[in-house]
């Protein structure tokens, strides 16, 4: 069975010259190599998502994700709030959901 952290980010670059101009893929870029144990990268694609688009449901939520997958619970609850909270834009029903299971 493939890991699934290897195939996100085979998709995810299969799709690279987009990552760069929508903050959601970069951040999924972001949660992908953090959760390959790459948590340096990890930080750069999660922080420039963060710069480009800071009121984004989906960047918060794959930012909280980040966040829970490097131990630091504070940070995750702070961006999961933002992110149910976030209108630019609002998190889908299925994020939504994804969100509220992680509080």
């Amino acid at each position: 069975m493939a890991d699934p952290a290897e195939s996100a980010l085979r998709d995810l670059d299969r799709v690279s010259r987009h990552r760069q101009h929508r903050p959601s893929s970069q951040a999924a870029y972001g949660l992908a190599l953090a959760m390959r144990g790459d948590l340096s990268a990890a930080d750069q694609e999660i922080n420039t998502a963060l710069t480009e688009a800071p009121h984004s449901g989906p960047v918060l939520l794959y930012a909280a994700r980040v966040a829970a997958q490097v131990g630091d619970s504070a940070m995750a609850a702070n961006r999961i709030d933002r992110a149910l909270a976030a209108t630019n834009p609002a998190l889908p029903p299925h994020q939504r959901e994804a969100a509220l299971g992680l509080r």
